[in-house]
């Protein structure tokens, strides 16, 4: 019975995927690390308070003058004017909340609004919450 030989032009191939595959981790590495957020430096909050910061994109891009609304959960209280508005990369900074649980909007509910909890973030007294990228197609102001 004659063994089949496994051909060398297959071996250099998987090799070269291989390395290729190796390569194209460390690219992606590379891109990801500059792109990281910039680092803020805020100055400590008032004592009984903390801070805010988040991105907000308008339809999945950053722009500038988006309103942020911080709405507090427990109680339910539908903040009546913005905290800040974003700068030219989309990001936006609130000093000196009360402690909380809040919701981001981009607009002034004129109803009560539903949420999911993903969306809740907490500001702790004396702390920094970082509320992430949000992404809206509705933003007061802004078409």
């Amino acid at each position: 019975m004659k063994k089949k030989a496994f051909p060398l032009s297959s071996l250099w191939l998987v090799c070269c995927l291989i390395l290729f595959t190796l390569d194209s981790g460390r690219a992606q590495k590379n891109e990801q690390e500059i792109v990281q957020p910039e680092r803020i430096q805020l100055p400590p909050p008032k004592p009984g308070h903390g801070h805010a910061h988040g991105i907000m994109f308008f339809k999945n891009a950053p722009r500038k003058g988006i309103p942020i609304y911080l709405h507090k959960i427990k109680p339910d209280k539908i903040a009546s004017e913005p905290v800040a508005r974003t700068d030219e990369k989309g990001r936006w900074v609130a000093l000196n909340l009360k402690p909380g649980k809040y919701v981001t909007t981009a607009f002034k509910p004129s109803f009560s609004f539903t949420y999911t909890i993903a969306y809740v973030h907490e500001v702790k007294e004396g702390g920094v919450a970082d509320f992430g990228q949000e992404n809206t197609v509705n933003a007061e102001g802004v078409e």
